[in-house]
């Protein structure tokens, strides 16, 4: 189960979307160290992208808009990559893997965000660095 707040921004409000969604959290639940983000479809501008924040809740509680509790889909096969990143900056791992995909006689599924979950990276000192699992959902080819 995750608390999630999705909105159309650019990739450089990612840490400001967590800052809101903690902001609402507050007390209600101890969110976890990992942030989740889902990337809805494959826009063209980096100054328009449609991204969903998301944190692991350790309970229940009620969805008030703009944020939104909800189970993630379960997908029976993902193809993934393991990565370092900030989450201000663009990264390249989603291409990379896109390009194992097709090479490897996969395919991704439409419609289904790509997931990444970001874990501080504590050895830099940065607060943006993150290590971090990119998930696309594919099927055999």
């Amino acid at each position: 189960m995750v608390v999630s707040y999705r909105k159309r921004t650019c990739f450089r409000q990612i840490p400001d979307m967590f800052r809101q969604l903690d902001d609402y959290l507050g007390n209600a639940s101890r969110p976890s160290l990992s942030q989740i983000i889902l990337w809805h479809g494959c826009e063209e501008s980096d100054e328009d992208m449609d991204i969903e924040a998301a944190r692991l809740l350790t309970e229940k509680m009620p969805s008030r808009p703009p944020f939104a509790v909800q189970q993630l889909q379960g997908i029976p096969l993902m193809a993934t990559l393991i990565h370092y990143c900030r989450t201000t900056s663009r990264c390249t791992a989603s291409t990379e893997l896109a390009l194992w995909i097709e090479r490897n006689g996969y395919r991704m599924i439409e419609n289904e965000p790509r997931r990444e979950i970001c874990i501080p990276h504590e050895q830099t000192g940065d607060p943006e660095a993150y290590v971090a699992e990119v998930q696309i959902a594919v099927e055999r080819a």
